[in-house]
């Protein structure tokens, strides 16, 4: 009924009184979630490579195995192995991630 009182108030007197300090708490909160999503594609990479060291095993040289292979000093990673990695690290979109990876290491060069 709170949400409400505005409202009834502003029928009743034309003036319409909004409580500025709840709507900054709502704005603030608001941006620390999104600043968490416009840093998933550094959390995604950092978590990629402690995987990956944890892992490399999995990887061989010059050919498939696993996860994918090593080569001149880049890691080649099989396509479905990566999003079921991203799964696995609880990660659940990586259309996201790959996006946030194209802007942000693409555009760099």
């Amino acid at each position: 009924m709170q949400y409400l009182q505005p409202l009834l108030d502003y029928l009743e007197t034309g003036t319409l009184r909004i409580n500025t300090s709840s709507i900054f708490d709502k704005l603030y909160v608001q941006e620390m979630k999104s600043m968490n999503n416009r840093d998933i594609g550094l959390l995604a990479y950092e978590k990629l490579l402690q995987y990956l060291l944890a892992n490399r095993a999995k990887l061989s040289y010059n050919s498939y195995k696993q996860l994918g292979f090593l080569k001149d000093n880049s890691i080649f990673i099989i396509k479905d192995q990566l999003t079921e990695i991203f799964r696995e690290l609880k990660f659940e979109d990586a259309s996201i991630i790959l996006k946030d990876w194209n802007k942000r290491f693409l555009s760099e060069n």
